[in-house]
C-alpha cells in the first residue's frame, strides 16, 4: 500500500518539537519553517519512541539541555535536496539514533561507529519527537514494506544485538547468558534462537521475562525466586555459559554475571553507556579464568541486517511495547515516568496523532 504523504504534509508551516529546556522542564515549540540542505531529506514523523535515555536526559542525568528528545524514529520522506539521491518523496525511512560525520577516515572507511565526531539524536543533538525532522540522507535508511511503523522504532536496539553475537562469534548450540530483560535482552534472546544459539535470560521482574517466553524464549531466570548461578549451572549440565551479555540497564551485579561464564569464555557489556550507572568488577578472576571482554555501544554498521531480520519475521518486537502515547502526551509521561525511568520497555510516540 503507498504512503499517503498528504497526511498534515503542510511542510512550508513551522514545525512542531518537543523540547527539553531544563531538568524536568519540557515544552512544545514553533521552530518555523526549516530549510533542507542539498544532501538532506525532510521527513514527515509519524512514528517515535521514548525509554530510559530520555527519561534520564529529562532528569538531567544524562545528554546536554536543551534538546528535543527522541533517540530514533520513522515517517516519509516529503522533500528531499538536490544531492539526497538515495531517497524520493513519499518513501519510508527509518532514522536510528546515531549521527556520523561522513568525512572522517572512519567515516570514509565504512567504521560509521568509530567516527571522530559521533552524536546521538535525543542526546547531544536535538532528536526526533517533531512532527517534520530534516535529517542527512547518510542517517536514514529505507524501509521495507514487511516492517512495520511499530517495528521500525526497534532496528537499532537489533542491530545492537546482532553487534553483540558478531562480537562473541556465538555458534550454532552454544548457551548465551543474557544478564537484563530490557528491549536490547529480549531482542538479543530472539536473536540468538535466530542464529540457533541457546539464550538463558536472567531478570529480576517476572513480568518481563514472561513476554520473553511468549516470544519462545525457553530458559528463563527469575533472579528474586531463584539463584541464576546455581539455575545456569544447571542448564548447562555443570559447563556454564560460554558466552554472557550484560545488557544496560541491568539491577543485576556485574561481578556475578561473569561467573555464570565458562573458562575461557567471552562477555559483552552493551546498552546505554551516558546512564550514570557505576560498574565495577574485580579483574583478577576474569584474567585466571581467561575471559574475553568486550563492549559494544551500538550497532549502526548492521542496521540494513537488523532491517532484513525484522522484514524475515525473524524476531518479534510488538510484545515490547508497554504503552502507545499521542504527540500531545509527550510532557506528561515525562513527568509522569521521571522518578521511574526503568519502569516501561519502550513507550511508542504516534507522532501523527496530536
Amino acid at each position: 500500500m503507498e504512503p499517503n504523504v498528504s497526511r498534515r504534509e503542510e511542510t512550508d508551516s513551522p514545525m512542531k518539537a518537543w523540547n527539553i529546556t531544563g531538568v524536568r522542564e519540557i515544552m512544545l515549540e514553533d521552530r518555523g519553517a526549516a530549510p533542507v540542505p542539498d544532501d538532506s531529506v525532510k521527513i514527515k514523523m509519524l512514528k517515535g519512541a521514548l525509554d530510559t535515555p530520555d527519561s534520564l536526559v529529562f532528569k538531567g542525568q544524562a545528554g546536554a539541555i536543551p534538546v528535543v528528545p527522541g533517540r530514533q524514529g520513522m515517517g516519509i520522506v516529503s522533500e528531499t535536496g538536490k544531492n539526497a539521491v538515495r531517497f524520493k518523496r513519499g518513501d519510508r525511512v527509518y532514522a536510528g539514533p546515531l549521527s556520523a560525520c561522513g568525512d572522517c577516515a572512519a567515516c570514509k572507511a565504512g567504521r560509521l561507529r568509530e567516527c571522530a565526531a559521533l552524536g546521538q539524536y535525543g542526546i547531544d543533538r536535538d532528536g526526533l519527537l517533531c512532527d517534520f525532522a530534516v535529517l542527512p540522507q547518510r542517517d536514514l535508511y529505507l524501509l521495507p514494506n514487511k516492517v512495520t511503523d511499530s517495528e521500525s522504532v526497534f532496528i537499532e536496539r537489533a542491530a545492537a544485538g546482532i553487534s553483540v553475537l558478531d562480537r562473541l562469534n556465538t555458534e550454532k548450540g552454544e548457551y548465551v547468558v543474557i544478564m537484563g530483560a530490557n528491549a536490547t535482552g529480549i531482542l538479543l534472546a530472539q536473536l540468538a534462537l535466530y542464529y540457533q544459539a541457546v539464550p538463558i535470560l536472567v531478570d529480576v521482574r517476572r513480568d518481563r521475562l514472561d513476554i520473553a517466553e511468549k516470544l519462545g524464549v525457553y530458559y528463563t531466570v527469575d533472579a528474586v525466586s531463584s539463584d541464576p548461578l546455581k539455575k545456569v549451572f544447571s542448564i548447562t549440565c555443570g559447563q556454564m555459559a560460554e558466552s554472557m551479555v550484560y545488557a544496560l540497564p541491568c539491577s543485576l551485579p556485574l561481578s556475578r554475571a561473569f561467573e555464570c561464564v565458562m573458562p575461557g569464555g567471552r562477555a559483552v557489556v552493551t546498552g546505554f553507556a551516558g546512564s550514570g550507572e557505576a560498574l565495577s568488577v574485580n579483574l583478577a578472576p576474569l584474567i585466571d579464568r581467561q575471559i574475553a571482554v568486550s563492549f559494544v555501544a551500538a550497532g549502526v554498521e548492521n542496521i540494513p541486517t537488523a532491517i532484513n531480520t525484522f522484514a524475515s519475521g525473524g524476531i518479534e518486537s510488538d510484545p515490547l511495547v508497554t504503552e502507545t502515547i499521542r504527540f500531545s502526551e509527550v510532557d506528561k509521561f515525562l513527568a509522569d515516568n521521571a522518578d521511574d525511568p526503568f519502569k516501561n520497555i519502550y513507550t511508542l510516540v504516534d507522532i501523527d496523532r496530536l
